[in-house]
């Protein structure tokens, strides 16, 4: 089974205070693998620094994304470089994700914004992948496939789409 996990400190740090503990939890549930979304900030946080070696140690079972904290996302308070400081191969993330566009903070943002162009670019010039999760929108606002199609077509190889089964 494949899975996907936040690790958000410091709940991640309690629960998993290393990569064993993590691996050895997966070994529980009966998962093989699980997407990571490691919230980092925009600014650099100590606590948040504390998760990498989890990441780094458990990357037999785990895909690294750099989960953005969405307010500054929709302020665009992630710079290209410091996204490309992040992401592979120089930090430690192999892509940005999930981008829940079901959040507050990014109502009014469309893949044609600036914020979104530049991560998409980003992804791009260093191979990584951005995970969008545009279904479960608890508010009401439904994102349509045909809102995303653009990004996929222009960047094919590095924009993934999660969707939810229904229960």
């Amino acid at each position: 089974m494949e899975s996907h996990i936040h690790l958000n400190p410091p709940v991640s740090l309690n629960r998993f205070g290393s990569a064993e503990a993590l691996c050895g939890f997966f070994e529980k549930q009966g998962i093989s693998w699980a997407i990571g979304f490691y919230q980092y900030p925009a600014q650099p946080n100590p606590m948040v620094a504390e998760t990498i070696p989890i990441l780094t140690n458990a990357r037999a079972r785990i895909v690294p994304l750099f989960f953005p904290q969405q307010g500054q996302l929709a302020q665009g308070a992630y710079t290209e470089a410091y996204l490309r400081s992040q992401l592979q191969p120089q930090g430690p993330f192999r892509g940005v994700g999930e981008i829940p566009l079901f959040f507050p903070a990014l109502q009014a943002t469309t893949f044609e914004s600036p914020q979104m162009q530049a991560i998409f670019q980003v992804a791009h010039e260093t191979k990584s992948i951005v995970m969008i999760h545009p279904s479960g929108d608890p508010i009401g606002r439904p994102t349509a496939l045909a809102e995303i199609e653009s990004a996929i077509q222009k960047y094919p190889n590095h924009v993934t789409v999660l969707m939810e089964a229904a229960t």
